[in-house]
């Protein structure tokens, strides 16, 4: 099947490097922030009974498979989707912002603030980022003929 045929979320896309550098300063303020609340978890106030270092490994984990999820969609040229999932990943990173409805910022710790708000931050970015290009190259690609040449607007054409 053509890359012309193809739905959508099934087009190729090329990531450019600095999305990929994104994808790695989030992963290590995830992992940063995620091994912060397992090994000083008595700090974090207000956590619930059953939260253990385990738990908080595991929802590491969890999140970690989501990021990962990218790399077979990316593999198998199906670039619009994996910046689907990379901006999921990214937007999971605004979860650790729930760490202020059990305490105010000033009940945490100053590591502790820094490393969430590096994660929030960080995941809206590559969220942000990752779906900026797919917009970007699913505007280049809308025009284009079907052997990648451009094609010429016909204002004749447009109802404006």
């Amino acid at each position: 099947m053509s890359q012309k045929h193809r739905p959508f979320l099934l087009r190729d896309l090329h990531f450019p490097k600095y999305l990929w550098a994104l994808t790695a300063v989030y992963g290590l303020a995830t992992f940063g922030h995620c091994v912060h609340n397992a090994e000083f978890l008595a700090y974090y106030p207000n956590m619930p009974e059953g939260m253990t270092h385990e738990v908080v490994y595991l929802a590491w984990m969890g999140l970690s498979v989501v990021g990962l999820a990218v790399v077979p969609f990316y593999m198998l040229d199906l670039g619009v989707m994996a910046a689907f999932v990379l901006a999921l990943y990214g937007l999971l990173g605004l979860s650790g912002l729930g760490h202020y409805s059990l305490g105010a910022l000033e009940e945490h710790t100053l590591v502790a603030n820094l490393l969430i708000m590096f994660q929030g931050l960080s995941g809206l970015a590559l969220a942000v980022r990752a779906m900026r290009e797919t917009i970007k190259q699913a505007h280049r690609h809308a025009h284009r003929g079907a052997y990648g040449t451009p094609v010429e607007h016909d204002p004749r054409l447009s109802n404006r």
